[in-house]
């Protein structure tokens, strides 16, 4: 197939939080000081003021943005300023639970001008023994019980919890009270959006301040929705002696984006006929080829893929799995044995 597609790769960006440890060095292979708690490596992003650096930088295309405004990578703005790309791309690493938070959704009155909500999946890496994630409630409350809970501290009783995993996936559709629990390392695909309202954070003190972290319980009960938040049970749409692959999430469940797991143990071709998708490692390795380039990809990379354009992955003999993030209801890209 004719095309001219191409594969970027950009520097991660590694973000400190006080519940983060050192999984994302030891599992992802990040180079981050010992004495210093990672929770968040930050993949693929151009929104606000920031933007993925490209790994192999030109003149005139530094970021993501700059392959963007240039038209090097096609995406629909949607009414989002020039420049962004609509997704965010991450590995987290909870060393402790994260905070009981919510995300607003598209179109809420306390969302920045110009921002989307934020929906989210997680496909969970790692997780020690006994580890849990919290998506949605017990129960459903009116705001004024829900206010009182998280003032109480009693939420945490509320809270739906998950044994989990390596394998595991949960969908988090904005409005969504939720938390990842510790010991647990995931891949996090979401909408681009960084605002998080937190509704109760474990009795926890900042030690960069001595103090506990910012709640925000006002604005975290308005945002809240019932419903929506589950387990993902994976549906094969392709299954073959070289090939699985296996949906996430599809367009008539997320919006946002559509997720697929791939196992390839053997050469496989692919066919891109959008516009872009993006393959995060989650295990395994693959040397990836196209018309112009060859890149090894090993577990913990992420690359942003364009089309149209034809790619051939020839997987290390233990094979390699991916997980393949595509716009909402674009055209799915054909995968066939070589």
């Amino acid at each position: 197939m004719a095309g001219t597609g191409t594969v970027y790769r950009f520097r991660p960006v590694l973000k400190e939080r006080p519940w983060g440890g050192h999984r994302l060095a030891t599992l992802l292979g990040r180079r981050a000081p010992v004495e210093k708690r990672f929770g968040e490596s930050w993949e693929l992003f151009s929104f606000g003021d920031a933007a993925s650096e490209l790994a192999r930088p030109t003149p005139n295309r530094r970021t993501l943005r700059d392959l963007i405004v240039h038209g090097d990578v096609r995406v629909d703005a949607n009414g989002q300023p020039a420049g962004t790309f609509p997704l965010l791309f991450k590995w987290l690493d909870a060393d402790s639970n994260l905070s009981v938070q919510v995300h607003p959704p598209d179109g809420h009155p306390l969302l920045p001008a110009g921002q989307f909500g934020k929906t989210e999946c997680w496909v969970v890496l790692a997780a020690e023994p006994g580890s849990k994630v919290f998506v949605g409630l017990k129960q459903n409350c009116c705001s004024g019980e829900l206010l009182e809970l998280a003032r109480s501290g009693e939420i945490a009783g509320y809270l739906q919890d998950y044994d989990v995993k390596p394998g595991d996936a949960f969908f988090i559709p904005a409005g969504t009270v939720h938390a990842l629990g510790a010991g647990v390392t995931v891949a996090e695909v979401q909408q681009a959006s960084d605002v998080t309202f937190r509704l109760y954070d474990w009795n926890r003190i900042d030690p960069a301040t001595g103090r506990p972290r910012e709640l925000h319980l006002e604005q975290a009960v308005a945002c809240t929705c019932h419903g929506g938040g589950k387990r993902v049970e994976p549906i094969p749409s392709l299954v073959t002696e070289a090939i699985r692959v296996e949906r996430l999430l599809g367009a008539g469940e997320c919006h946002a984006f559509e997720l697929h797991r791939i196992r390839a143990g053997s050469a496989a071709t692919v066919r891109l006929t959008g516009n872009w998708l993006v393959w995060m490692v989650l295990d395994g390795e693959t040397v990836l080829s196209t018309g112009r380039s060859v890149e090894l990809l090993t577990r913990g990379d992420t690359v942003l893929v364009t089309g149209p354009g034809e790619y051939l992955l020839q997987p290390a003999p233990e094979g390699v799995t991916l997980l393949q993030t595509t716009p909402a209801a674009s055209c799915t890209p054909y995968w066939a044995a070589r």
